[in-house]
């Protein structure tokens, strides 16, 4: 609610100042404080405990501003009034966010009441991408016996994201996504777990049984399409494709229902093996995802050097939508890319209705975000499709 809000206005223009304090006003935010320089905006909030937002002008002491209220946690959401140029604009905006503190937008130098109501509107939904799973994690590897105890027991279970078609909200297909249901500790998330199975060797004995359960998923809701992902070091081995294969003919399902998501960052130098079984998974009729693409080094080199016929957009450039135009322009490129190259494009990370209206302006059609949903069970995913009345294609 916008009348709990409170707001610190950090503007050296009186006239600025004092319009800003008067739209957060009549907008009915509930504490609003002002200063004209970073100092006294510092000792103001110590005073009064800190605030949610601090909207502020980008002058060079404004920077000490930034990083002092980060130290002291005062400020738990900035957005801009700024004029300054957009390249700058976008990197502040990075920063702030590295620093841990929710970036709402650039309001300008001179903005709206509507625009005003609109970026504070994001405080809450800023919060909700705080929000977590209630997964418990842990620092701490697991034994190998433990493991390897929870693996013969089907103790990792197969969580589903759904991805959805952003023009009718139809579900496309899911992401499958491994959980460890422990007995003691309750759901554990894959950081408690997925580094310990990689470092002792067991990727493939998970990787199986999460194969198996989305293949029942898929038997049960026929037509949804499933993606998995697949450590570069599981494309090593030759036997792979033929793996994937049996168990498709076994279950009498499609290759074309199957997408295996690779990031590009693991396969900088692939091997002629590597080459090999992504060949031999296209031809069988599976889809390759380039998963995380735009935060790699050379992620044009590996499009064009490898077989993939879907790229994934990183949630990274999804969540930079608020800052600018640059954030725009990478997306649109993206899309362009995607259009000419005739393969698809996943955007990730979607968290809110205003980010899933720019993305079909700029031509997304397939998404996949908290706003659509988190990862579930098969169980939850079905009585989410039928409660929805969402079709699958």
């Amino acid at each position: 609610m916008i009348s709990t809000l409170s707001v610190l206005v950090l503007e050296e223009h009186p006239l600025h100042r004092s319009l800003a304090v008067k739209m957060l006003q009549s907008l009915g935010v509930g504490k609003v404080f002002e200063a004209c320089e970073g100092r006294e905006a510092l000792a103001l909030l110590r005073c009064k405990g800190g605030v949610d937002i601090a909207i502020c002008d980008l002058r060079m002491h404004d920077m000490v501003f930034l990083r002092e209220v980060w130290h002291s946690g005062l400020v738990r959401a900035v957005a801009l009034s700024s004029d300054i140029d957009s390249g700058v604009r976008n990197t502040v905006a990075v920063m702030v966010e590295k620093l841990g503190v929710s970036f709402l937008g650039n309001l300008g130098k001179i903005f709206s009441l509507d625009w005003l109501r609109e970026v504070l509107s994001r405080y809450d939904l800023s919060a909700v991408r705080g929000e977590t799973l209630p997964l418990v994690t842990s620092t701490e590897m697991p034994p190998r016996d433990e493991i390897e105890r929870a693996l013969a027991n089907g103790e990792f279970v197969a969580y589903f994201q759904p991805k959805v078609d952003l023009q009718d909200g139809r579900v496309l297909g899911a992401e499958v996504l491994a959980r460890w249901q422990h007995p003691k500790r309750g759901l554990l998330g894959p950081d408690s777990f997925l580094p310990a199975i990689e470092q002792l060797g067991l990727l493939d004995q998970l990787f199986w049984q999460l194969f198996q359960q989305g293949l029942e998923l898929q038997i049960q809701s026929p037509g949804i399409a499933l993606a998995f992902n697949v450590h570069p070091s599981q494309l090593n081995c030759s036997r792979l494709p033929d793996n994937i294969w049996n168990r498709l003919r076994l279950y009498g399902m499609p290759a074309t229902g199957i997408t295996l998501e690779v990031t590009e960052t693991g396969i900088l130098s692939a091997s002629p093996k590597v080459m090999e079984s992504l060949i031999r998974l296209r031809l069988m009729g599976c889809i390759l995802a380039m998963d995380d693409f735009g935060v790699g080094y050379s992620s044009l080199k590996r499009l064009c050097e490898l077989p993939f016929n879907q790229i994934k957009l990183d949630a990274s450039f999804v969540r930079g939508l608020h800052r600018g135009s640059r954030g725009y322009a990478a997306i649109g490129s993206a899309v362009s890319l995607a259009k000419s190259l005739n393969i698809s494009l996943v955007t990730e990370g979607v968290e809110t209705s205003e980010q899933s209206r720019h993305l079909l302006d700029l031509g997304c059609r397939e998404a996949q975000g908290y706003l659509f949903g988190r990862p579930v069970s098969g169980a939850a995913l079905r009585t989410a499709m039928l409660s929805r009345r969402l079709s699958v294609r």
